[in-house]
């Protein structure tokens, strides 16, 4: 029975995200590392003592996602993208909010100030329809940005996105986000899934 179970799940997300999968051990695990690119400006964060106001973008190449059975520890692990999938979904059972929808090399994140200083997130250069983002010592978060009312226009549903973040190649400007961590429920049990993505610093 344990057989069929496995193989009816790789049937069931095959079909959905159309790509292969890849199992993983269940000592595997996601190491995050002391950042050292800035989200807002890169490597230049400070000019002068100040602000530099140029803000760097930065372009999706790259996200993998990982599954964990909860009852019985199984992981696996496949890639959003491959040589025929150019798009993805950062929710496993399909898109719902844009940020949710990933297409490599066209995806864009970018961190400015707003109005009244305030920090906001814009994806893909939408800068008349930016998201908030907040942060702290020990976490990040893309919320509805503070002065949205009108429910028609939450870009979230009234949800966040937190997300962790570190460089992954600092050389080559690469960053990897941890976000969208979720729960599923597949063939009788129940899953927990996050998604890695990987960003390249725009020239």
């Amino acid at each position: 029975m344990k057989y069929i179970f496995f193989i009816l799940l790789f049937v069931l997300v095959s079909c959905k995200k159309e790509t292969t999968l890849t199992a993983v051990t269940n000592t595997e695990e996601v190491t995050v590392i002391d950042e050292t690119w800035d989200l807002f400006y890169g490597k230049d964060k400070l000019v002068y003592g100040k602000p530099t106001p140029n803000y760097v973008k930065w372009v999706l190449v790259g996200g993998s996602m990982y599954m964990e059975n909860i009852e019985t520890g199984y992981k696996i692990k496949f890639s959003h993208f491959d040589a025929n999938r150019a798009v993805s979904s950062l929710r496993y059972a399909g898109i719902i909010f844009d940020i949710e929808k990933l297409e490599l090399g066209v995806t864009t994140w970018q961190f400015r100030y707003g109005k009244y200083n305030s920090k906001e997130f814009v994806l893909n250069g939408d800068t008349l329809h930016p998201y908030g983002y907040v942060e702290s010592a020990n976490y990040r978060n893309i919320v509805e940005l503070s002065t949205t009312t009108n429910p028609n226009d939450m870009k979230l549903g009234g949800s966040s996105r937190p997300f962790n973040v570190w460089t992954k190649d600092y050389s080559s400007g690469l960053i990897q986000v941890r976000i969208q961590e979720a729960y599923e429920s597949m063939g009788g049990y129940n899953w927990k899934y996050f998604t890695i993505l990987t960003f390249k610093l725009v020239d």
